[in-house]
């Protein structure tokens, strides 16, 4: 109930109050919501009035009457046209926001992503979305009682389809990290695996060349030897007493110069092995 106490000349002010505010609100192209608020506050207030104004005259009261009833009714009108354009509006806004934060945009990226750094900055797109999406959803809660029920509930729908899609890309988020994952660890593997092959290749390398360099060490020693006893036999038959004496030391001689000759072959074929192997290891890449 309303305290204030009226008479018909105040009751009439506040209906051409209302008149005029009405006829502003229906001149601009968009009214303010909060406009409204304060027009139907000014109506209940008048419509409580005239339960006590008394008028001079019972026609006068009807004919005030009248005016206030169409004039409401066209305040409920125009709000209703005024709350449907306004919803519109908010909703070809809200709509145009939602589709494009959907995670269907990104959704063949994710297979075609080789490295956690990709898929790190793929992330951050869907985060930036995420927070947009939360944006939106904010905006939405702050002018949803100034949509009509169809709008609101599509719109609130659409946020809910759109987070459901950002829960798919998160899962398939973890499902490719996890396939990540395992591809880095079988590289991993992989690059160990040749990793000991090099060491046991180089261990062989080095161990074939110390090997080389030990037959290389005896191998010269022998010749050494077999040097010195063709010396020795090459004086005692300059020196021969007789000819059985030079044709036994001769056939001597002989033996000899065959085992010089394949030891200096063996020699040669050890040196080439071991510069061989020294070049391997000396331009090998750990």
């Amino acid at each position: 109930m309303f305290s204030e106490v009226y008479d018909y000349k105040r009751l009439s002010s506040k209906l051409q109050e209302l008149q005029t505010q009405y006829d502003i609100m229906t001149c601009i192209i968009q009214s303010d919501y909060e406009e409204w608020e304060k027009a139907f506050e000014l109506i209940e207030e008048i419509q409580e009035a005239f339960k006590s104004v008394r008028y001079p005259v019972k026609s006068d009261r009807d004919i005030a009457w009248q005016g206030f009833y169409s004039l409401r009714n066209n305040c409920y009108e125009e709000r209703r046209k005024d709350f449907k354009k306004r919803s519109d509006k908010y909703y070809d806004e809200f709509w145009d926001l939602l589709k494009d934060l959907y995670y269907s945009s990104l959704i063949d990226t994710l297979s075609g992503i080789v490295s956690f750094g990709e898929l790190s900055m793929t992330k951050e797109k869907m985060r930036e979305m995420g927070r947009e999406l939360n944006d939106v959803a904010k905006q939405f809660s702050d002018v949803k009682n100034e949509m009509i029920g169809e709008h609101k509930a599509k719109i609130h729908e659409k946020i809910v389809e759109v987070r459901e899609s950002h829960d798919v890309f998160w899962k398939a988020v973890k499902d490719r990290e996890s396939e990540l994952q395992e591809i880095r660890e079988e590289k991993k593997r992989d690059w160990e695996e040749r990793q000991e092959r090099k060491k046991a290749a180089k261990k062989r390398i080095e161990e074939n060349l110390q090997k080389n360099k030990e037959k290389l060490e005896k191998a010269e020693e022998a010749l050494s030897r077999f040097e010195t006893t063709q010396s020795n036999l090459e004086d005692k038959i300059a020196g021969a007493y007789s000819e059985s004496f030079r044709e036994k030391h001769e056939e001597w001689l002989d033996e000899i110069n065959e085992k010089i000759n394949s030891v200096k072959e063996q020699i040669e074929r050890l040196e080439g092995w071991i510069r061989e192997d020294e070049e391997k290891l000396e331009n090998w890449d750990d």
